[in-house]
């Protein structure tokens, strides 16, 4: 999603703006050399400064960082529509509560609970009490064209694979 980088883009915003770098410097009480090394690309300015200049240039803190968005400062309503644009084009990336309370969980563990929970997992989806494909995974595992399996047959191995003594 990353297009530019920041310092292009600060060059640019004060190409656009029609900005010297004394008059930022001036603006946002912001150390000469700071700026001149922004710029260079040398180093990166921190959040707070990011937003300095952000103000100074009157530009988007997103699109400053190099994010394709539009230039133009956010209000709340733009920025509405645009996260919902990115949520809807990234749906296969975004977490459930449940899923990221998972991951946080997991990254607690050390290397042994991290096995275990890996195992765990695999194992209730082997079992119908937790996986609600379980079934048509099992009857797709049976399916076969050299062998009569009838639903009786399918029936049988789902309540055997369902028994906990089994």
């Amino acid at each position: 999603m990353k297009k530019s980088d920041l310092k292009d883009r600060l060059k640019e915003a004060m190409d656009i703006r029609g900005f010297k770098q004394a008059d930022i410097v001036e603006k946002g009480n912001i150390d000469k050399g700071q700026l001149s090394s922004w710029l260079s690309g040398k180093y990166k300015p921190r959040q707070n400064n990011i937003s300095k200049l952000s103000e100074i240039l009157s530009v988007d803190e997103a699109w400053l960082m190099g994010y394709d968005v539009p230039m133009e400062r956010s209000t709340p309503e733009g920025f509405q529509r645009w996260a919902e644009r990115y949520n809807n084009t990234h749906k296969q990336y975004m977490l459930s509560s449940n899923e990221s309370t998972l991951i946080s969980e997991y990254r607690k563990l050390n290397n042994v609970g991290k096995k275990k929970l890996i195992s765990t997992a695999r194992e209730m989806n082997c079992s119908p009490l937790y996986n609600d494909n379980y079934q048509a995974e099992l009857a797709a595992a049976h399916h076969r064209t050299d062998v009569e399996y009838s639903s009786e047959d399918a029936k049988s191995d789902i309540d055997s694979m369902s028994d906990e003594n089994f």
